[in-house]
């Protein structure tokens, strides 16, 4: 089966509350003005124990972009457009572009032998093909939903902005908010202040030393573990002399890939070559005092070591060669680089290594580090990561590059090695790379010691609790006890199959020894009146791993202080932390009567001018008129936002009417303001630009519509109307509203004739088909023929009214014309089989012929 990676959605996350007009130019660093606009590429994997809360996919998914809405307030830039002088961000709130698909595989089957080329899929934004999204979005992010409900978030981060450590702590924020810890999270933007930027940097040097370091070849990504023990016989073979400190785990694995990899390229080219290592350098722990945890930005410098072709290049020399060049980046360096000589600094740095490559071929790798950085540590709420990953870099033109991350226990490296293709071979065959490095490791193995019970444990566990619990009968069923050990057998049971795909659970006899006297036959009679006699409305199959949840109806209890929902019978929280997006309607009445002041606050919006926070006092009972009431009356007559409000108001009840989500009404209200603000709208019919306005912003968010469907909704507009304001507002504005496809239609109608999934992939497949051929048909024609005719190879068939019906349901009929289409494809289809069959009707075959082409040209169906 070829695995593939199908997107089903993307939209725009903005944050929860609009960034204050003191923070909307972000401003960058010099540091920042150093690094190219290029993404960097981070991946988490996860496998979500279902027994654990949220309990399905969908929840997950609302749950992270709704905790992402809320970490954008925190981290705003991110929301953000880089500007095209690329020098700041404009913090303009436009939000983050996510999207989510779906991989058809299970993740464990992926984990045992990930495939590099399927990985980059997984990301927002293919490491091949970053332009010209690198220029525009801080940050990009895909949710990839496997068939186990496992899940791996792809991160594209511009490295204009973000270095590794920001990128965990931006991962962290996110995950706090995903917890509720809403408050534990306070980034730092300061970067520009502690390093200013400036304008007279070498930029022209920088990029053309960085377009000296490019190579031209078939570059290959692969993957190198170096366990514990491997680690351990590296650190111990260099010898640094009697009170020097021994290495560090990531000063011997740099030297050793840089030793190897400089005899791999002397066995190519035949020539011992000078060489360059650069290291990316954390400058936050270096300055005095240390920076806080949340410093955003690229608070780092790549120093460089240089090894020449007569140098000695044993394992001591080099580790001698990079701590000397990583020790001078010290608090007395930073100071420098903060004040008048980091100009200076950047300058003769960037003439050095110019100087060294004037001289001759030199190899250049390019080392980052992202150990103990702490991204196995981020938890949404189900589980931390099993893996985090890099990416594949293909193409001819690469640099030689090596991104290290630690193992998921903390105690290996995993190496990202990209080289040459011969060279890359010569380095699989290298005995003595080989003596200490794994290639293409299993993330399920390595790195991994397990911390929950052994499989026997489990049983022990029951073995003890079950036969007490049978002895106290029923006196613990109200408080929900025997629901809470079943939810922590099947806890203990996918932690298990975690580790080891095939649980493997002892019988009672094997753990009679240490069960205090029970017998087998008690275990296990035990364990059938517990999953018996206690089943719960969240049941628990022994011996296999089944945590289905709600498998019958059950009543929920809605606790309004604590947000949460709670089953009646187990005490099961199935949705927490809930918010409560209505109107806040509170009394200010202290006495009795009838009047009883209110107060009613809705919730801001940032296209009005006022942010719709607006103060408004009613007048009195009994009072017919006074001055206030009066004046107050003439100032709402001004009001500047009242048609806007009036407006958004429409859109907002076609959106209700129309089954639209919020993101597509906020479209709408956006493209209306800004015609609005060109005052492009003024003395045309608001229905029609209304309506234009929600057909574009429908095809925009990727949910498209029909015009017919928004006609329907609107107030007593027609087609003709808003396809020629459609017309004006694209060319007004500048906007692509893209191109409706029969493919953007199949989920809605099928789901109106009530499908089933292999229906609904074959009618999927079919119209993806159907785009290879010259069908000059609406995609409304060619959705529901398809639909029609997929319906009728089934075993659930559906008579033509009842489809009719469904597709007018669907906005996609209207008129009844693409039965029409229907009835003609089985009509077309009856006359080639009659005239095969008897040789003879030739009359109605000329005849069906000929009126269909008459009304195909006659632009039916549309």
């Amino acid at each position: 089966m070829t695995v593939k990676v199908t997107v089903t959605s993307t939209e725009t996350i903005k944050p929860t509350s609009p960034t204050p007009l003191h923070l909307k130019a972000h401003n960058l660093s010099c540091l920042d003005q150093l690094h190219p606009t290029i993404f960097s590429h981070v991946g988490l994997y996860y496998l979500v124990d279902e027994s654990l809360s949220p309990p399905n996919v969908a929840d997950i998914l609302n749950r992270l972009k709704e905790s992402l809405s809320k970490a954008l307030t925190l981290f705003y830039p991110l929301a953000g457009r880089i500007n095209i002088d690329r020098h700041s961000i404009d913090c303009n709130d436009e939000g983050l572009y996510y999207s989510e698909a779906r991989v058809n595989c299970h993740l464990l089957d992926f984990l045992r032998k990930p495939d590099l080329d399927l990985l980059n899929d997984f990301y927002p934004c293919h490491p091949t093909k970053p332009e010209p999204f690198a220029k525009i979005y801080p940050v990009m992010i895909q949710v990839n939903v496997f068939e186990c409900s496992g899940i791996a978030t792809g991160l594209c981060l511009s490295h204009k902005i973000l270095d590794g450590i920001s990128t965990s702590s931006f991962l962290k924020g996110w995950a706090s908010c995903s917890r509720g810890c809403f408050e534990s999270v306070s980034p730092s933007f300061n970067a520009a202040s502690l390093f200013p930027a400036n304008n007279h940097l070498p930029m022209d040097s920088i990029a053309s030393l960085g377009r000296s370091m490019i190579k031209m070849g078939n570059s290959v990504t692969r993957r190198f573990l170096f366990d514990p023990s491997a680690l351990s016989a590296l650190k111990s073979k260099v010898d640094m002399g009697t009170g020097i400190r021994s290495p560090s785990r990531v000063e011997a694995v740099t030297a050793f890939i840089w030793k190897c990899a400089m005899s791999v390229s002397k066995a190519k080219s035949g020539i011992r070559k000078p060489s360059v290592l650069s290291h990316a350098v954390d400058l936050r722990r270096r300055m005095v005092p240390p920076m806080e945890e949340y410093s955003m930005g690229n608070l780092l410098w790549i120093p460089s070591s240089h090894c020449g072709s007569e140098d000695e290049i044993e394992l001591n020399s080099l580790v001698g060669k990079l701590r000397e060049t990583i020790t001078e980046i010290d608090a007395d360096f930073v100071r420098k680089l903060q004040t008048g000589d980091g100009l200076s600094i950047i300058s003769k740095n960037v003439e050095e290594m110019a100087e060294l490559c004037s001289k001759g071929p030199v190899d250049y790798y390019g080392f980052t580090s992202w150990s103990r950085f702490g991204i196995y540590e981020t938890d949404f709420g189900w589980g931390k990561p099993i893996w985090v990953s890099s990416h594949k870099i293909t193409g001819s033109m690469f640099m030689n590059l090596v991104h290290m991350l630690e193992t998921r226990e903390g105690d290996g490296m995993e190496a990202w090695i990209t080289l040459d293709e011969p060279e890359m071979a010569m380095l699989l065959d290298h005995q003595e790379f080989l003596e200490f490095a794994s290639v293409d490791p299993n993330p399920l193995a390595h790195g991994a010691r397990s911390t929950q019970p052994p499989p026997a444990a489990i049983r022990v566990c029951w073995g003890w609790v079950l036969p007490h619990l049978y002895a106290l009968d029923r006196p613990f069923e109200g408080l929900g006890l025997v629901a809470r050990i079943k939810r922590f057998q099947v806890r203990l049971k996918v932690d298990l199959r975690r580790e080891a795909q095939t649980p493997s659970l002892a019988n009672p006899g094997e753990i009679c020894s240490v069960a205090n006297g029970a017998t087998p036959k008690e275990i296990s009679r035990a364990e059938r009146c517990v999953l018996q006699e206690y089943e719960m409305c969240h049941s628990v199959e022994m011996g296999t791993i089944n945590a289905s949840y709600a498998l019958r109806a059950t009543e929920v209890v809605y606790d309004h202080s604590a947000g949460d929902t709670v089953c009646s019978e187990c005490g099961l929280v199935l949705e927490s932390h809930s918010i409560d997006e209505t109107s806040e309607w509170r009394t200010f009445a202290n006495e009795s009567g009838d009047y009883d002041p209110v107060r009613v606050g809705g919730p801001s919006n940032p296209l009005l001018t006022d942010g719709g926070l607006s103060t408004v006092i009613s007048k009195p009972n009994g009072v017919t008129s006074d001055f206030l009431s009066s004046s107050l009356g003439r100032w709402r007559n001004r009001d500047p936002n009242r048609s806007l409000i009036l407006a958004f108001k429409t859109i907002a009840t076609m959106c209700d009417r129309l089954g639209l989500v919020a993101t597509i009404k906020d479209r709408a209200n956006e493209i209306y303001q800004k015609m609005e603000d060109q005052k492009s709208s003024r003395g045309k019919n608001q229905d029609v630009i209304l309506a234009a306005c929600l057909f574009i912003a429908c095809r925009q968010e990727d949910k498209p519509r029909t015009i017919k469907e928004i006609c329907s909704v609107a107030n007593g507009v027609t087609k003709d109307e808003v396809g020629q304001a459609n017309n004006k507002i694209l060319k007004q504005l500048e906007l692509d509203s893209g191109q409706l496809h029969a493919g953007d239609l199949m989920r809605r109608f099928c789901s109106h004739l009530g499908m089933n999934n292999q229906a609904v992939k074959a009618a999927q497949e079919a119209v993806l088909k159907s785009e290879e051929f010259d069908i000059r048909r609406s995609p409304v024609s060619i959705a529901a023929a398809v639909i029609y005719i997929i319906r009728q190879l089934s075993d659930n068939k559906k008579p033509l009214r009842e489809f009719n019906t469904a597709n007018r349901g669907g906005g996609g009929g209207g008129d009844g014309r693409v039965v029409v289409v229907v009835v003609v494809v089985a009509w077309w289809w009856w006359s080639l089989w009659w005239r095969w069959q008897r040789r003879g009707g030739m009359v109605a075959v000329v005849a069906a012929t000929a009126w269909w082409w008459w009304w195909w040209w006659n632009g039916g169906g549309v």
